[in-house]
């Protein structure tokens, strides 16, 4: 077939070209120029962040691109079935500005030293301690930026230390965590949490635990220092520290 019209032949020729170079849906591209994205076999991996526009990124530091609706839809923390490209981004992620967060935070646990102590066997220091969490609760909330970022550590029995990590907050709520190497951690509803949820399980505990030892920190008026231990359980103790609070 003869094309009478050099106009006609070249928008044919252009629309071929764009319907060949055209992102597929949940498929991976590498965005710079000259380079084979070399899509292997598509693998199940957890999202550990997401890099905007549209790049969804494993703990590896494979990269993933999808469409505008998947990228919005993705969770951090979800398991995503995609052709992963190896090596598109420089390893593992890593922030800097997160390992500087983590200077001079302690590798293991230090004795419990200031700070109230309750026995919540008995009805007084029950009462004590949930008029205590009220009144600082309180305060936090009058005082709470909007959004914060802050070091939180979460010990227990069963699995034990877990070690320090970076929550950024919005509101009331965990968005983001990072572990002390910068690579991002995948939020739960334990060791990820908001100075809000630690509040929530702080007063959960006053009906369920037989000990707790609290400090609170005198200008945010969240809990610093907070040690456990069940009233009816061998080994059920919890050790959580949270510091460096910094509004965004």
């Amino acid at each position: 077939m003869a094309f009478r019209s050099p106009l006609l032949l070249g928008a044919l020729l252009l629309e071929t070209a764009c319907r060949l170079n055209a992102p597929v849906i949940g498929q991976t591209a590498d965005p710079r120029s000259g380079r084979d994205p070399s899509l292997g076999a598509e693998v199940t991996l957890e999202i550990m962040t997401k890099q905007p526009p549209y790049d969804l990124i494993a703990r590896d530091g494979s990269t993933c691109r999808v469409a505008p609706d998947v990228f919005a839809s993705a969770r951090v923390g979800s398991m995503f079935r995609c052709p992963w490209v190896k090596g598109y981004s420089r390893g593992p992620v890593q922030d800097p500005s997160v390992v500087v967060f983590f200077q001079d935070t302690m590798p293991t646990m230090s004795p419990f030293s200031e700070g109230a102590t309750y026995n919540l066997r008995t009805s007084a220091d029950r009462e004590s301690l949930r008029a205590t969490i009220k009144q600082q609760r309180a305060l936090w909330t009058a005082a709470r930026p909007q959004n914060y970022k802050f070091l939180l550590r979460v010990d227990c029995f069963c699995p034990g230390p877990r070690g320090w990590q970076l929550i950024q907050v919005r509101g009331v709520q965990a968005v983001q965590a990072w572990d002390k190497t910068g690579q991002p951690a995948t939020l739960n509803d334990w060791n990820t949490v908001s100075i809000d949820a630690l509040y929530d399980n702080l007063e959960r505990s006053v009906d369920r635990d037989g000990v707790v030892q609290i400090v609170f920190d005198p200008r945010w008026h969240f809990p610093t220092h907070l040690y456990t231990n069940a009233a009816r359980l061998p080994d059920s103790w919890g050790d959580v520290r949270a510091t460096r609070l910094r509004p965004l």
